[in-house]
């Protein structure tokens, strides 16, 4: 498939079917804490990035083999708000699949009415906020030259009263950076003005594209979460390991788990089922290639996409 994939386990939506819409790293921001690597130049320019009629047709011949999923998930490689069909493509989507849909966006563009028209006709919305200060913001997101903090949460509140699905706030919590206590104060109050129905406390749990950059530990954040009330939940520490069919490991298909994320070689071996020796050995061959490197993160060694 060249749009889709999965279904993987999901932490939030169980068996989730992922529809990607945006070549790799075509964002319009530069988080230090993406497990993608950087974005080499952050784009807010919405257009057809890849062909809807390609992705809608992809995906009715996917639903005709009747494939069990729970959920189908906009998201993958860059920002979907940026694809300027997104909207058509999940009415398309919706005529012939009665699975609910979500929508995982950044937040970058929803202050634009017209992004927030697109994603009215999905069941679930994500949107990330990770600051509330312009200087944190900044700091954590390196947004486009000309992106306002106070301008996303507007667009948050104005689309709470446009859409009637569920939202699900997340913000990502890095050490040093947006932990403090000044910061978590300005996320309460964020949070009563956007009314979101949930809160999802998330952390780095991959090897980051920039250095120096860690996780905050568990008792912190459910500390956090108890300051920002009853919405809130912590989703950290609990990584997402996309499973496959076994016998489906080969490089190919190895390539496409590490675009989605960096794994350790135990979850690639049970994410396709397969022997160390044969992870192993494909691995080995990848790195002779300069496909993929080895990055160590919190005394783990992960396997990780080379740009």
């Amino acid at each position: 498939m060249k749009y889709l994939y999965g279904p993987v386990i999901s932490r939030r939506l169980g068996l989730s079917l992922g529809v990607d819409l945006i070549p790799l790293k075509t964002c319009s921001f530069n988080c230090v804490y993406c497990q993608l690597s950087s974005t080499a130049s952050c784009v807010t320019e919405r257009k057809d990035y890849v062909s809807p009629e390609e992705v809608i047709d992809e995906f009715y011949k996917f639903n005709s083999e009747n494939i069990q999923y729970d959920w189908i998930t906009f998201s993958g490689s860059g920002e979907p708000t940026l694809n300027a069909s997104l909207g058509y493509i999940i009415q398309e989507i919706k005529k012939s699949a009665s699975k609910k849909i979500c929508v995982i966006t950044n937040s970058s563009l929803i202050s634009s009415g017209e992004v927030r028209q697109d994603l009215l006709d999905a069941d679930l919305v994500m949107p990330s906020l990770d600051a509330v200060s312009p200087e944190i913001f900044q700091k954590i997101n390196r947004p486009f030259k000309g992106s306002d903090v106070e301008k996303i949460i507007s667009g948050l509140i104005e689309f709470r009263k446009e859409f009637m699905g569920r939202i699900w706030l997340e913000i990502m919590f890095v050490k040093g950076i947006n932990d403090n206590s000044a910061e978590i104060a300005k996320f309460s109050e964020a949070i009563k003005r956007i009314k979101p129905d949930k809160v999802h406390l998330n952390t780095v749990i991959r090897p980051p594209s920039e250095k120096n950059i860690l996780p905050v530990d568990r008792y912190t954040l459910i500390k956090i979460a108890d300051q920002l009330g009853d919405r809130a939940d912590v989703i950290g520490n609990l990584p997402e390991v996309p499973q496959f069919e076994k016998g489906r490991l080969n490089a190919e298909n190895l390539l496409g788990l590490l675009e989605s994320h960096p794994a350790t070689l135990e979850e690639i071996m049970n994410s396709f089922g397969a022997t160390k020796f044969a992870a192993a050995k494909i691995l080995e061959e990848l790195v002779k290639l300069r496909k993929v490197e080895e990055k160590r993160f919190e005394n783990k060694v992960y396997y990780v996409l080379k740009p």
